[in-house]
């Protein structure tokens, strides 16, 4: 699930009423008399083998039972069986609302498939919060009609559940014997009650009481559904360790303030924001890094709790020396990076995968570098199926945002484990 401030699908389709949009143009932005040209037929292998999956995804050090995962699953199927699905036009007769209770239903199916599929057990929980939150939306919604669902009732329910997560963060003690994996755990238990204590309303529709009654239950949903996996994460984790382990916390937080004052440094040494970019996937992917760096300083210096700045440092250092390099790179060479046919844009690839396997290979604490290189590894399965879209004779600018993945990949995965050893060095 996304944060609460990002715009999603049905809320974008509620606020052009339902109008089609057509028309969009390619927006590459670039102009030259030197337009090389790639062969996507030579590139077309790339997604042939499955290597549109990701390589590496995020795990948790906590054991998740496959009996838990089972009743997630059936939480979701007992909602959607809830609803006549497919809905008919006498059942929902307005088209707009109709598609956004199919279209969540498709949602929910979808993340319910990608859950059994999952590499991880973690990643299968966190697919089927994804899967239980649009079932409730389509289940609320058909509850609306069937059985005169209240906003009030679900209003209620979402506030029960805020409620527990209140109760939960207070009663959680930073116990351990590993301060690394207490950091991975906990970080993940920090975010979670801090999506859920946000405390902020849905997106309603004042012309659609229906829409406005599936929101609250999706709201309601989700808030239960990070409030019991918290739950279930944390006992989970408490019930593994051996009697008697300590509280880490103090040196949790000693280690973020140590970091942050780190990353401050760093960021107060950034050059300013370049005023113009040259042409090529460089410079912009320069950019974005400098930009991810200033960003990851400020998370840690205002974290959420310890165990979520301290995971965070490792990608603010990652950030910063990633950035470095890229800049450097460009510095020596402003041609770097660019491309001239479907080898070069292997070469790029292939150098990311191969960063992304060593790194996990030979980072000091790879349960440290995991949650970096798992976000390496979906930007280059992101930029395998963007490349996927392209066929024929392909103007190379056009690929430029999928390379900016890959090199931003590389990038990353080359400055992750030097990144996992300064946060080390914090915590010991």
């Amino acid at each position: 699930m996304t944060d609460s401030s990002s715009p999603t699908r049905r809320g974008f389709l509620a606020a052009v009423g339902g109008t089609a949009l057509a028309g969009c143009s390619s927006l590459d932005g670039l102009t030259g008399d030197s337009k090389p040209t790639v062969s996507m037929y030579r590139l077309h292998d790339i997604t042939d083998d499955n290597a549109s999956e990701p390589i590496v995804v995020r795990t948790l050090p906590v054991a998740i039972e496959q009996a838990l995962l089972h009743k997630r699953l059936n939480r979701v199927s007992d909602l959607l069986e809830r609803v006549p699905i497919p809905l008919s036009q006498a059942q929902i007769p307005n088209g707009v609302i109709r598609e956004h209770l199919l279209g969540a239903a498709d949602e929910a199916t979808t993340y319910s498939h990608n859950a059994r599929s999952a590499q991880s057990r973690f990643m299968a929980l966190q697919h089927l919060s994804h899967a239980r939150e649009n079932a409730r939306y389509v289940a609320a919604g058909w509850a609306y009609v069937e059985h005169d669902r209240t906003e009030s009732e679900l209003q209620s329910e979402y506030e029960q559940a805020v409620s527990d997560a209140r109760s939960l963060e207070q009663s959680i003690e930073y116990r351990g014997d590993d301060p690394v994996r207490a950091a991975l755990v906990y970080s993940h238990l920090e975010r979670n009650l801090e999506i859920v204590l946000d405390y902020s309303e849905p997106h309603v529709y004042e012309s659609s009481p229906l829409l406005t009654v599936a929101e609250w239950g999706e709201h309601a949903e989700s808030a239960r559904a990070r409030t019991d996996d918290t739950q279930y994460l944390y006992d989970q984790y408490t019930a593994s360790l051996p009697k008697g382990a300590s509280n880490v916390k103090d040196t949790l937080t000693t280690a973020a303030e140590t970091l942050a004052a780190q990353l401050q440094q760093k960021r107060t040494a950034l050059p300013p924001e370049p005023n113009e970019y040259n042409e090529g996937p460089g410079p912009r992917v320069s950019y974005r890094l400098r930009d991810r760096a200033d960003s990851s300083a400020r998370d840690v210096a205002e974290p959420i709790g310890p165990a979520r700045a301290v995971t965070t440092a490792v990608e603010g250092f990652t950030n910063f020396a990633a950035y470095e390099q890229v800049r450097t790179n460009l510095e020596k060479d402003t041609d770097a990076y660019r491309i001239q046919n479907a080898s070069d844009v292997r070469e790029i690839r292939d150098q990311a995968l191969a960063s992304i396997r060593t790194a996990l290979k030979e980072s000091p604490r790879p349960a440290l570098a995991r949650p970096v290189l798992a976000d390496a590894a979906m930007s280059v399965a992101y930029a395998d199926k963007s490349l996927a879209r392209h066929n024929g004779e392909v103007r190379a600018a056009r690929l430029y945002d999928p390379l900016r993945q890959y090199i931003t990949a590389t990038a990353r995965a080359q400055n992750v484990s030097t990144a996992c050893q300064q946060v080390l060095d914090a915590l010991n």
